[in-house]
């Protein structure tokens, strides 16, 4: 073998070394690309399901203020409505006791007849 023949095969040694870490150099670009574009769909699907998650959260949430303000609604009606039997309740007592309202008011008999208050 001659000397420009050795040249000539060691050059294009050279050359088929360079092109094969050439094609795995851009293997690995088109592996790495096609993770970075997984990843980005998998953030973009992560996030709507977390927007979902939220909105679902913060309607349950309504939901539940919604019932609690009908319960407290609820429980004021109960309670004016309590307070309009015991204000019915104390009427009476107090007819019965003949207008006297409370524990120190002496109850009136029938012949016992009723005087105008003077101031």
């Amino acid at each position: 073998m001659s000397a420009g023949q050795s040249q000539r095969s060691v050059t294009s040694s050279t050359r088929s070394r360079q092109e094969a870490e050439l094609a795995t150099s851009e293997k690995r670009e088109r592996a790495a690309a096609e993770t970075a574009a997984a990843v980005a769909r998998a953030s973009r699907l992560a996030a709507a399901e977390l927007a979902a998650a939220r909105a679902e959260a913060e309607a349950a949430a309504a939901a539940e203020v919604d019932v609690l303000r009908g319960s407290i609604s609820s429980s004021i009606s109960a309670d004016d409505s309590a307070d309009a039997d015991l204000d019915v309740l104390a009427r009476e007592a107090a007819r019965e006791a003949g207008g006297a309202v409370g524990s120190h008011a002496r109850p009136r008999t029938r012949q016992q007849p009723r005087q105008a208050r003077s101031r």
